[in-house]
């Protein structure tokens, strides 16, 4: 989940998003010959790499809203052979229910085959310390003094000892303020493209973000310094850093509003209206798709993040744009 990943267009999101409705209402069509031709062209379509990730989250977000139970593990291996065999199979029938299920277990058991440690990450996640789901946030001082505030869906582990001070960062964002002790290094562990990233705190506030592609520090007191790849940064107060598998990017100046979701509020200074709809995305479980037209309207002003209405009301009354729901936890603006 925090390793590099396509970025996934709007335009492939919404067709895996009509996918998702033509087969729930292919369950309700009597033409077996209808049936079988959509679920080849459906087979077709998902052959494509950026397809697969799309479908992915689509299922995701649908699961949320269908509130589908988590399989266990054993049963898994069960479902993913019949989902193989339905895929041969395209004229049999699928509950939505067992489609949710089999498409999910497909899609986990491809990414196992693909890279492992992706999956390792994955479950070290789930059984991590401290977790906020999507739209939550947690606030909390560790045992040594240091104040911790994770934002939406993030994992974190913390594992002191007499000798360190380390947090391992699955995915999501945690904003950091450290608190002082001479003889333990406080440093968060993360990875990138299946390599290790270690930020060594030097007395400092600083947050650390694990995006899909990319990782972020924010530096707002202090030091920290950056190993990644056998390279080095230091970053100083005030400055801001992105890191991908090529390296580090150019330092830019932190800006303090990227911290307004501890205000519960998110802060658009002349963004694009498709990068407010990607941040206003991490705190809910759905897709925003956007035309291209619209995807290019600037967007300024502060929106309550965690309230999906309020906000979308808000860009409906400031700019040219329709808002409309084909699905609960679809959104499409024109």
């Amino acid at each position: 989940m925090s390793s590099a990943k396509q970025v996934i267009s709007d335009a492939v999101l919404e067709q895996a998003a009509l996918w998702f409705i033509r087969q729930e209402q292919q369950q309700d069509k009597h033409c077996v010959q209808d049936n079988v031709k959509q679920q080849q062209e459906f087979t077709v379509w998902l052959q494509n790499t950026e397809h697969q990730l799309a479908w992915q989250k689509i299922l995701q977000v649908s699961q949320t809203f269908a509130t589908v139970k988590e399989v266990e593990q054993i049963e898994q291996v069960d479902i993913a052979s019949n989902t193989l065999t339905n895929l041969h199979q395209p004229s049999q029938s699928f509950s939505r229910r067992n489609m949710l299920k089999s498409f999910a277990v497909a899609a986990f058991v491809g990414i196992t085959w693909q890279s492992s440690p992706n999956i390792r990450q994955y479950v070290y996640s789930r059984q991590a310390q401290l977790q906020t789901s999507v739209g939550a946030t947690h606030k909390q001082y560790l045992s040594d003094g240091s104040q911790i505030w994770l934002n939406t869906n993030s994992a974190l582990d913390e594992i002191f000892t007499q000798d360190k001070r380390e947090l391992v960062l699955y995915h999501g964002e945690v904003y950091i303020k450290t608190a002082k002790d001479k003889q333990r290094p406080l440093f968060v562990s993360a990875n990138l493209a299946s390599r290790p990233v270690t930020y060594t705190a030097l007395g400092t506030e600083f947050v650390v973000e694990q995006g899909h592609q990319s990782r972020q520090l924010r530096v707002f007191h202090g030091r920290v310094a950056i190993d990644y790849n056998q390279q080095r940064l230091i970053v100083a107060s005030g400055e801001q850093v992105t890191i991908t598998g090529s390296g580090f990017g150019v330092k830019t100046v932190a800006q303090k509003d990227s911290l307004a979701w501890q205000q519960r509020e998110l802060r658009a200074k002349d963004i694009s209206l498709a990068d407010f709809c990607r941040q206003l995305e991490r705190y809910h479980s759905g897709i925003i798709t956007l035309s291209d037209q619209a995807s290019k309207l600037r967007v300024v002003g502060v929106f309550p993040i965690f309230d999906l209405d309020a906000s979308l009301q808000m860009l409906a009354q400031s700019l040219p744009i329709t808002i409309s729901q084909h699905i609960p936890w679809w959104t499409r603006i024109n």
